[in-house]
């Protein structure tokens, strides 16, 4: 069959075809996302009143049984946890995160963990020689030496060796080095990552085999790739963290078979990964309660309610951004504070990035104590009670709350400041902000 090579640009946003070059796509609205690349169509089609061999016949709804595959745990609880329970068999998963992170370091665990369970997995390394596999997998706490290990990166020799040893996991690392001989460009283009994701889709759903996708981010902290990358697989996840941290978070963004925007929080050791079984017992391990301007919030991650430190400090200025200086305006008028107004810098315990508008009153609240130079505690006075919850405009009625994260606070034994519960106090959260005309009284 004759074939035809031409030359296209393709959006790297949307995958929207454009005969030449433009400085924005006209299909998302997306600046400078054009790429070119060269592309090759068949000439000759099969007629209209062709026969299509192979055609899957169509099936009852009814007749499909109700339960579903049963999943393939993993052993680490974390990672279980947030893909729903296991990995599901056919299933594309997606794992993007930056540079070092440790997503390698955490799907050659998965691997060694499901090969010791028996299952046939099959790691490819796009971007590491066997020997540098192996010198990661002897830092490992479990024995990888039974993972087979593939270094390749053309897509037909990875289908074809999966086929030979019937694996059940496959891991790809990464799909950015991935290409198919079938498409002309360099591997990491649209138009290859776009088809190389589409064929493992299609050979996970035909073998049942599990299909785990490595996958770069830009700058921005997206995946690398058009948005057909994360349409196509079934699973997204983000590994996130600071680099020079030991705490990592791995976040779903997309799960079909599971909840959406469950974390499960790591820590990096000297012999990989290890889940984090109390994520609020670590990230307040060794918290002073006697220093001015930190405080304990509640954030809701998911179904999970976890305990962070927020740090503030304070210093004279005009300069206000987004919800916190409007929370801080709202809860401190300017009579309040004849200094002058606080520009206020806060900071998060282990690294993470808070997205929870929960933690406005309580970080509200720890700017004005760091502002008086008062520490938080259990019988502070309203101005530096301890809070949880969103902060309301003034002149608003403000409520109690009794919610999944206020009741975190009371196993751990700790108020809703980080200080410990007195005797004899009750559980309710006040999301009061401090200020005079509020009904509820200071704990006490």
């Amino acid at each position: 069959m004759a074939r035809k090579a031409r030359s296209v640009h393709r959006c790297a946003e949307c995958g929207a075809e454009h005969p030449k070059w433009a400085g924005r796509c006209d299909s998302c609205g997306s600046w400078n996302t054009l790429v070119e690349e060269v592309v090759t169509r068949a000439t000759a089609r099969a007629g209209r009143g062709s026969e299509v061999s192979g055609a899957i016949a169509p099936v009852l709804l009814a007749d499909v049984a109700a339960h579903g595959p049963a999943r393939w745990h993993t052993g680490l609880d974390e990672f279980d946890f947030v893909v729903g329970g296991g990995v599901v068999p056919g299933s594309v998963l997606l794992v993007g995160g930056e540079p070092g992170i440790g997503k390698s370091t955490l799907l050659l665990q998965c691997a060694a963990r499901l090969e010791a369970a028996g299952l046939t997995t099959l790691y490819v390394s796009g971007e590491e020689s066997v020997e540098q596999v192996r010198l990661r997998a002897d830092r490992l706490e479990e024995d990888a030496g039974p993972v087979r290990v593939l270094p390749e990166v053309r897509l037909e020799a990875v289908t074809t060796q999966a086929r030979l040893v019937d694996a059940k996991v496959i891991v790809v690392d990464s799909i950015q080095t991935t290409y198919t001989e079938e498409l002309e460009g360099a591997p990491g283009n649209v138009g290859q990552l776009r088809e190389c994701a589409a064929r493992l889709m299609r050979f996970a759903k035909e073998t049942g085999a599990a299909v785990v996708l490595v996958g770069h981010v830009t700058r921005g902290g997206i995946i690398a790739g058009p948005k057909t990358l994360e349409h196509v697989v079934d699973t997204v996840l983000y590994f996130e963290g600071e680099a020079s941290g030991d705490f990592r978070i791995l976040r779903a963004v997309k799960n079909r078979f599971g909840s959406v925007d469950e974390v499960g929080i790591f820590e990096m050791t000297a012999h990989g990964l290890s889940p984090v079984a109390n994520p609020s017992a670590a990230f307040l391990a060794g918290r002073s309660a006697e220093t001015a301007g930190s405080a304990v919030t509640a954030l809701m991650e998911g179904t999970r309610p976890v305990l962070v430190e927020i740090q503030a400090l304070a210093a004279k200025s005009g300069y206000w951004r987004r919800r916190v200086g409007m929370a801080h305006r709202s809860a401190w008028p300017p009579a309040s504070i004849s200094a002058g107004w606080p520009s206020s810098w806060r900071c998060w315990s282990g690294g993470r990035a808070c997205r929870s508008t929960t933690s406005t009153c309580s970080s509200m609240s720890r700017v004005g104590c760091a502002w008086a130079s008062r520490r938080v505690t259990s019988r502070s006075p309203p101005r530096c009670a301890p809070a949880c919850g969103t902060t309301p405009f003034p002149g608003t009625r403000c409520s109690s709350a009794r919610s999944a994260s206020g009741a975190k606070c009371v196993p751990l034994g700790v108020w809703s400041g980080g200080s410990p519960k007195p005797s004899g106090s009750g559980s309710t959260l006040h999301t009061c902000p401090p200020r005079a005309g509020c009904a509820h009284p200071s704990p006490s």
